[in-house]
């Protein structure tokens, strides 16, 4: 893969637009989920390094979707983006969600996290593909 790979899921059209612009501009590329069970299949279709969630979306909400991931072992680091108190927020677990950001958000702030994030787990997974990839050659690959 070429460049970080992030999956936005909002039921906010709009949140959605302004996060994807953050990210292309980055050079992340990003898809999009308007509810979490569409998150759900793009999650199994695809690798991602990022996954930007709303906890608040219909069908499957965050919180659901942070349990059905959890044991997902192409798990992508998971921001949550949420105005919901923080009482509810702390019922999350932090081995699972990287960080939360609160809305209305920062937006200088939350694209450095984006980027910051992304750029990690992308660079240590094309490490381990190439690594992998030398190993399955044999020890002659790694001279």
């Amino acid at each position: 893969m070429s460049a970080p790979r992030i999956l936005i899921a909002d039921d906010d059209a709009s949140i959605r637009g302004l996060l994807r612009v953050i990210a292309e501009r980055a050079g992340i590329l990003a898809d999009e989920a308007s509810n979490g069970a569409d998150a759900l299949e793009l999650l199994d279709r695809n690798i991602y390094d990022v996954l930007l969630l709303d906890l608040a979306m219909p069908r499957v909400n965050g919180f659901d979707l942070i349990e059905r991931v959890r044991h997902n072992s192409r798990r992508p680091a998971i921001i949550v983006l949420s105005a919901l108190s923080r009482q509810a927020l702390g019922e999350l677990d932090p081995s699972i969600v990287h960080c939360i950001v609160r809305k209305p958000f920062d937006v200088d702030l939350l694209m450095a996290l984006i980027v910051s994030a992304a750029t990690a787990l992308w660079q240590r997974r094309e490490q381990t593909a190439r690594h992998g990839a030398a190993s399955e050659r044999g020890p002659e690959a790694r001279l």
